[in-house]
């Protein structure tokens, strides 16, 4: 949450400098999870920052398909 309350802001402000390192950090963890959609719209927005990807969007797309991995393969 704090991520996206600094994104947004930074967004907002047409800070591109700010935007591709905020999106180079994002884009580790994404790829850290196997989450590839949130990983290469990471990567776009490193390459154009002030695009109008939907980070937000792609990124808790990520997350609800690996949510439901984790619910459909319990611990032992």
């Amino acid at each position: 949450r704090q991520w996206v309350a600094l994104f947004k802001d930074t967004r907002a402000m047409n800070d591109d400098v700010n935007i591709k390192r905020l999106a180079h950090k994002l884009k580790s963890g994404c790829a850290s999870l196997g989450m590839t959609q949130a990983t290469e719209a990471c990567r776009e927005l490193e390459l154009q920052p002030l695009s109008d990807i939907d980070i937000k969007t792609i990124v808790t797309q990520g997350v609800t398909a690996l949510d439901a991995w984790i619910a459909g393969h319990p611990s032992p």
